[in-house]
């Protein structure tokens, strides 16, 4: 479907790096990812102070990862809900009131920091509450995309939304890292960004106009669960989508949590300073960024299965890298390269997912996709939390998860599992 004011028809001609911006083309777009990279920077630098805060608070791996337990739990319980919303209601609607939401989330965990009342426990809780409110926000959001630009350029866009989200990833840590290096500024400025940054998006939202689509009625209680129960079997009887969810469950069980333990990497396993923090979370997002550009035009030139097992090859392959890293830079630049491999996954899974859904279930089935990412994360990060504990250690940890990532994509490989996701034809509902 096409935005009001579309650019003209796009050609077939293969495109290169000068094409992998085409999706800017179209304002409400452009409105869009505006002003997501900016809420989105602010969200990372609170993400990355609040691991900071309980790393400093608490001095425990098991911490950690109760804190991405809190915070991705919620969105997963959550998850029905937003997907049944997102195929209901109008999705600009929606996003105005979880973003307002979110801000107030953010807002109330700036002012205990700056009243000295914030502990263990309450960031916890409002990590909660935002977890919440995000379960809500991610199917609308991931949606809402392609009521902006037209299907032939979906891949563009989507990569375009990942890249933004990758800019956020290694800008918001980045910021956040040398705040809290700086005396005079600190953890309270770095906590602050966030509920200012969401007024960015707000702005953004009241610019983008798109043309109302007609939603079914529905006849009595909803039934969300049961809507919610549809879009699973749907899943399981798209090859192409099914794999998708495969692979983001490894992905965020084995290598996501890496990002919860970059605290303690720093302090204990580096003995690096608060400004090297800086650096080292934001590494990912910088390799997202650099690898952005290539992104769309790879997607031209080769099979999607080929693109998303080469690039979890290397997601896999980085993660081990940093768990047995025994200096600062090789970890730097292995998270760098994870970053890009996570931005191509990230692209790819979601254009896949795009291009196979049906229009009732795409709310639906990107909630349970985003609710497998969002329970296997915290999941993870639990468990490999308390591995570290262990006498296996930090290290070992991480970089057996890696390992085992790399195994996975070789099955997956050896299986068929990636073939799949090179359909393009929508299945639509029996």
């Amino acid at each position: 479907m096409s935005a009001p004011g579309a650019a003209p028809p796009t050609t077939t001609k293969r495109p290169g790096l000068r094409e992998s911006f085409q999706a800017f083309r179209y304002p409400n777009f452009r409105w869009f990812c505006g002003g997501a990279v900016i809420s989105s920077s602010g969200t990372w630098a609170q993400n990355a102070t609040v691991f900071f805060i309980l790393e400093e608070l608490t001095d425990s791996a098991v911490w950690a990862g109760f804190g991405s337990l809190m915070a991705f739990g919620p969105a997963t319980l959550m998850a029905p809900l937003g997907g049944y919303i997102a195929d209901r209601f109008h999705r600009r609607r929606v996003l105005m009131v979880t973003q307002s939401a979110a801000m107030m989330a953010a807002l109330a965990m700036w002012l205990l920091w700056v009243s000295g009342r914030l502990e263990p426990w309450s960031v916890v809780v409002i990590s909660c509450i935002s977890g919440l409110i995000t379960g809500l926000n991610i199917a609308s959001w991931q949606a809402f995309i392609t009521e902006l630009v037209p299907r032939s350029m979906m891949l563009n866009a989507v990569t375009l939304n990942s890249t933004q989200f990758n800019i956020a990833r290694g800008v918001g840590p980045l910021v956040a890292g040398l705040f809290i290096g700086i005396d005079a500024l600190g953890i309270s400025w770095a906590l602050a960004l966030n509920p200012v940054s969401y007024l960015a998006v707000l702005f953004a939202l009241t610019r983008i106009h798109v043309p109302r689509i007609e939603r079914p009625v529905v006849v009595g209680r909803p039934q969300v669960l049961r809507n919610f129960a549809t879009a699973i079997a749907y899943v399981r009887r798209v090859p192409g989508i099914l794999a998708c969810v495969v692979v983001i469950i490894f992905v965020a069980f084995l290598g996501s949590p890496t990002f919860s333990f970059l605290p303690k990497f720093n302090d204990d396993i580096f003995q690096a300073g608060d400004r090297s923090y800086a650096l080292l979370i934001a590494a990912q997002g910088l390799g997202g960024i650099a690898a952005s550009p290539f992104v769309p035009a790879l997607g031209q030139r080769m099979a999607r299965s080929r693109l998303i097992a080469g690039a979890l090859m290397l997601y896999g392959s980085s993660i081990a890298v940093v768990g047995f890293a025994p200096v600062y830079a090789l970890a730097v630049a292995a998270l760098f390269a994870a970053g890009a491999a996570y931005l191509t996954l990230a692209s790819a899974l979601n254009t896949t997912i795009q291009l196979q859904v049906d229009e009732s279930m795409r709310g639906k089935v990107l909630a349970f996709y985003v609710m497998c990412l969002t329970a296997s994360l915290p999941l993870g990060a639990q468990v490999l939390g308390f591995v570290a504990e262990t006498p296996l250690g930090l290290q070992v940890t991480v970089g057996a998860a890696g390992l085992v990532l790399v195994g996975v994509t070789a099955v997956l490989q050896m299986s068929g599992r990636f073939a799949p996701m090179d359909d393009e034809t929508v299945t639509t509902v029996a």
